[in-house]
Protein backbone atom coordinates (compact mmCIF):
# COMPACT_ATOMS: atom_id res chain seq x y z
CA UNK A 1 0.00 0.00 0.00
CA UNK A 2 1.08 3.59 -0.88
CA UNK A 3 1.79 6.01 1.84
CA UNK A 4 -0.22 9.12 1.67
CA UNK A 5 2.51 11.45 0.73
CA UNK A 6 4.15 9.50 -2.21
CA UNK A 7 2.92 11.88 -4.84
CA UNK A 8 4.08 14.83 -3.35
CA UNK A 9 7.48 13.24 -2.62
CA UNK A 10 7.80 12.23 -6.37
CA UNK A 11 7.02 15.53 -7.22
CA UNK A 12 9.24 17.39 -5.65
CA UNK A 13 12.44 14.68 -6.71
CA UNK A 14 11.12 15.52 -10.20
CA UNK A 15 11.02 19.20 -9.44
CA UNK A 16 14.94 19.32 -8.36
CA UNK A 17 16.19 16.71 -11.14
CA UNK A 18 14.52 18.80 -13.63
CA UNK A 19 16.06 22.24 -11.91
CA UNK A 20 19.67 20.37 -11.84
CA UNK A 21 19.49 19.34 -14.63
CA UNK A 22 18.46 22.85 -16.92
CA UNK A 23 21.42 24.55 -14.61
CA UNK A 24 24.00 22.57 -15.79
CA UNK A 25 23.05 22.18 -19.65
CA UNK A 26 23.83 25.68 -20.13
CA UNK A 27 20.34 26.46 -21.58
CA UNK A 28 19.69 30.12 -21.21
CA UNK A 29 16.55 30.09 -22.82
CA UNK A 30 14.27 32.67 -21.12
CA UNK A 31 16.78 34.47 -19.57
CA UNK A 32 19.06 34.58 -23.07
CA UNK A 33 15.72 35.72 -25.05
CA UNK A 34 14.94 38.59 -22.77
CA UNK A 35 18.33 40.05 -23.26
CA UNK A 36 17.95 39.70 -26.48
CA UNK A 37 14.90 41.27 -26.93
CA UNK A 38 16.23 43.98 -24.57
CA UNK A 39 19.43 44.77 -26.67
CA UNK A 40 16.66 45.19 -29.92
CA UNK A 41 14.44 47.76 -27.70
CA UNK A 42 17.58 49.91 -26.74
CA UNK A 43 19.01 49.91 -30.21
CA UNK A 44 15.59 50.19 -32.33
CA UNK A 45 14.40 52.87 -29.22
CA UNK A 46 10.59 50.41 -29.30
CA UNK A 47 9.23 47.80 -27.59
CA UNK A 48 10.15 43.89 -28.53
CA UNK A 49 8.00 42.12 -31.10
CA UNK A 50 5.01 41.41 -30.43
CA UNK A 51 3.58 37.92 -32.27
CA UNK A 52 -0.07 38.61 -34.20
CA UNK A 53 -1.92 35.76 -35.57
CA UNK A 54 -3.07 36.05 -39.06
CA UNK A 55 -6.54 36.72 -38.15
CA UNK A 56 -6.53 39.59 -35.65
CA UNK A 57 -3.72 41.14 -38.41
CA UNK A 58 -6.42 40.65 -41.03
CA UNK A 59 -9.20 42.47 -38.85
CA UNK A 60 -6.86 45.47 -38.38
CA UNK A 61 -6.06 45.45 -42.21
CA UNK A 62 -9.78 45.17 -42.83
CA UNK A 63 -10.79 48.38 -39.80
CA UNK A 64 -7.74 50.44 -41.83
CA UNK A 65 -9.23 49.65 -45.33
CA UNK A 66 -13.01 50.88 -43.88
CA UNK A 67 -11.59 53.67 -41.81
CA UNK A 68 -9.71 54.94 -45.29
CA UNK A 69 -12.10 54.06 -47.54
CA UNK A 70 -15.51 55.14 -46.20
CA UNK A 71 -15.34 57.02 -43.37
CA UNK A 72 -12.52 60.05 -43.90
CA UNK A 73 -14.40 60.52 -47.86
CA UNK A 74 -16.60 63.59 -47.12
CA UNK A 75 -19.98 63.51 -47.90
CA UNK A 76 -20.87 66.56 -50.24
CA UNK A 77 -24.41 68.59 -50.47
CA UNK A 78 -26.28 68.56 -53.91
Amino acid sequence: MLSPGWLHRRFLVSTARSALLLSTTGCTLLHGFAQVQYAFSLFWETTPLIPVSAYFSQQIEDTYWEEERYTRVPVLDP
